[in-house]
C-alpha cells in the first residue's frame, strides 16, 4: 500500500488518487466531485463526501478512510462513519438516512 497519510487524493472512476495539493484543493471546490450523497428534510441533513485525505492519517495498521458520513441536526447530530471504498460510502449514506428517518 502507498503512504497516503501525507497525500492529496482526488477520485477516478471511485477510487482516490494521489495528486498535488493544488489540484487536489482546486477539484474538492466542485460539489460535484466530493459529493456522494446528500439528505436533507427540515431541520436535519445527512452528507456523504470525499475527504481527499485518509481520515486514519497513516496511524498503525488501519486502513484508509477516504470517505465521511456526517448528520447535521436532529436527534443524531454530529453521528459520523467513515469508509474505506465509495461503495461502502454508498452504502453507508443510505444506512444513515434511514436510522435518521426511523428516529424522526
Amino acid at each position: 500500500m502507498a503512504d497516503t497519510k501525507h497525500n492529496w487524493h482526488i477520485l477516478e472512476n471511485g477510487r482516490p488518487v494521489p495528486v498535488g495539493c493544488v489540484e487536489a484543493l482546486d477539484w474538492l471546490k466542485v460539489d460535484a466531485n466530493r459529493v456522494i450523497g446528500l439528505y436533507t428534510d427540515d431541520d436535519v441533513s445527512v452528507s456523504t463526501v470525499f475527504c481527499g485525505i485518509d481520515q486514519t492519517f497513516g496511524i498503525g495498521d488501519l486502513e484508509p478512510e477516504w470517505f465521511e458520513t456526517l448528520v447535521r441536526g436532529g436527534p443524531l447530530n454530529w453521528e459520523m462513519e467513515r469508509y474505506e471504498t465509495i461503495e461502502q460510502a454508498r452504502a453507508g449514506h443510505e444506512a444513515m438516512v434511514l436510522r435518521v428517518k426511523e428516529i424522526k
